[in-house]
């Protein structure tokens, strides 16, 4: 039977990396709605098999690994361009020939997949979809000017001819259609991050732990380093008045200039790192901090970490200036403190100390932040392009 969509996903279950997720859920729900979806992925994500999310209607299909990977110092999305698109192009092809879907859908990062779009479209006669899961702002992730003006040109080739735009925040979206002023609006459109599994109820407000624990999701370091400046900066100064630790749950390889801040600033024993874990063992792990600390890698954008967050039901210390998107986001919830500086972490610090809230907001209700949520709410627009199942 044919597929009705067919999804190039670089990174997909079993691989268990944050970039697995988004489209790990969207397929076992289009799935379950109804819709066959085939996926494309790399050989990274493991191996392929017919049920890889446990729902008969979703089939993964691995590309052939590079024969001689090129090394690019300093260019990443040139080196997957150039080693991956002959590789993913191949198998695209001739899925499409034996799938015969009805939709195309690329998801980035990476974002090579991207440059493909167009020629198999009007190759195969078909209309496609570009998702844009990560900060991908028109080339301005790229450091090196000629290498943007490249990346800028590509996606506008890209985004041209696609039938469909999804970014992840409001503000991106907006970006691109004012980027875009010649293209219908309606084929920009938002769909959000979201977190997966129940809520969970927060615990009791009693002290089990004397000291503060600050909880981090994930990376922190990459995403800004004046960040990892700036937390370790805020907590030297409360240590004469309280016990404040720190701990991160997740790879802690990328976590150098953190460490390195905290050692300058004498706090070595007051950073725990606790390696990566599976998803809901990290989870149960962050429900027993006293605070989520958050940042981000663009003010456009919010990552899936702040929906964890909002699951967790935990009070957050977000560091963003007060116009970006993880501000506005964070704005309506009580126990939500936003800082730019170490002198507003070390005030927000001080005052969670205080109150102790055992909540992000005790009249929250979590559920319009679940890819459930969000992945229902985008149902009719899958519907429009595909016709209802």
């Amino acid at each position: 039977m044919a597929a009705d969509l067919l999804l190039v996903s670089f990174y997909f279950p079993p691989f268990s990396g944050v970039g697995a997720r988004r489209w790990g859920f969207l397929s076992r729900f289009f799935a379950e709605n109804g819709y066959r979806v085939a996926v494309l992925t790399s050989p990274l994500s493991g191996r392929a098999g017919a049920e890889p999310t446990g729902h008969e209607r979703v089939s993964v299909h691995v590309a052939p690994p590079p024969r001689r990977p090129p090394r690019i110092p300093r260019l990443p999305f040139l080196g997957e361009l150039l080693a991956w698109q002959r590789p993913f192009r191949r198998s695209l092809e001739q899925l499409i020939r034996r799938e015969r879907p009805r939709l195309l859908a690329f998801t980035g990062g990476p974002f090579f997949s991207f440059v493909l779009a167009p020629g198999l479209a009007k190759r195969f006669a078909l209309p496609y979809w570009l998702d844009f899961r990560d900060a991908w702002g028109l080339g301005s992730h790229l450091p090196l000017r000629f290498s943007a003006q490249l990346i800028r040109f590509l996606e506008r080739r890209a985004v041209a001819g696609a039938r469909l735009i999804t970014d992840v925040t409001p503000e991106m979206t907006a970006l691109r259609r004012a980027a875009f002023p010649h293209l219908p609006r309606e084929r920009f459109q938002v769909l959000e991050n979201g977190y997966e599994g129940d809520p969970l109820v927060p615990a009791p407000g009693a002290r089990s732990s004397p000291a503060l624990r600050l909880g981090i999701w994930g990376k922190f370091s990459p995403y800004s380093p004046a960040h990892s400046f700036l937390l370790p900066a805020a907590v030297a100064e409360l240590t004469a008045g309280f016990a404040v630790e720190i701990h991160h749950f997740g790879s802690a390889d990328g976590e150098k200039a953190l460490a390195e801040s905290a050692a300058r600033l004498g706090l070595e024993k007051s950073l725990v790192f606790h390696g990566t874990s599976e998803y809901e063992a990290g989870i149960a792990q962050l429900a027993a901090m006293d605070v989520m600390v958050l940042n981000h890698r663009s003010p456009l954008m919010v990552g899936t970490k702040v929906y964890d967050a909002i699951r967790l039901n935990r009070p957050v210390l977000a560091f963003c200036q007060t116009g970006d998107a993880l501000a506005r986001l964070l704005r309506p919830f009580r126990h939500a403190y936003t800082a730019a500086t170490v002198a507003e972490a070390a005030a927000a610090l001080r005052e969670i100390n205080r109150t102790r809230p055992n909540c992000l907001d005790p009249d929250l209700d979590p559920r319009p932040y679940s890819r459930e949520r969000q992945a229902r709410d985008f149902l009719p627009l899958l519907a429009s392009l595909l016709g209802p199942r």
